[in-house]
């Protein structure tokens, strides 16, 4: 991320944190993940991770209205062969030219949803938003600390 990027995703994490303080009358020196799961309210970067997937989701289902859908190729629809990345129902990931381009939705959305389990990207819309926020929950638990997307995605390629 760029430095203004990352200043305004660490002020927005200070503000959620502050907000969810004050929600419980906590200390202003209490560590936030317990409330924030508590509460069952995701850190910012956790959201975005959660809405890339859900709307890789529709993508994948078909339900994306198209001019976001006509950001991903499925590698199957490149090659006349079948290849394993092909087989298993990946998205190409592009090129990236730039350090802004890195970043962007139709880069990341594709990463993450390579990283899925298949089984994972056949689930109902509703069964597949509660597998992916348990998974975020599990993971704030778990680390008991505050997750960057690429190493939610790491984890969620060991996990799957």
């Amino acid at each position: 991320m760029g430095s203004r990027s990352q200043v305004v995703h660490w002020q927005t994490t200070v503000l959620q944190k502050r907000a969810l303080r004050l929600i419980y009358f906590a200390p202003s020196d209490v560590h936030a993940i317990p409330l924030f799961i508590q509460s069952k309210i995701l850190p910012v970067n956790m959201i975005y991770f959660d809405a890339i997937v859900n709307l890789m989701h529709d993508i994948w289902k078909k339900l994306a209205p198209s001019p976001i859908r006509d950001l991903f190729t499925r590698s199957n629809e490149i090659h006349g062969y079948n290849t394993r990345h092909a087989a298993k129902g990946n998205y190409l990931r592009k090129g990236v030219k730039s350090e802004i381009f890195k970043r962007s939705f139709s880069r990341t959305g594709a990463i993450l949803w390579n990283q899925i389990s298949p089984d994972w990207r056949d689930l109902s819309k509703p069964v597949s938003k509660k597998t992916i926020r348990r998974f975020l929950f599990e993971t704030l638990s778990d680390r008991d600390d505050y997750v960057e997307v690429d190493t939610l995605t790491q984890v969620l390629k060991f996990s799957s």
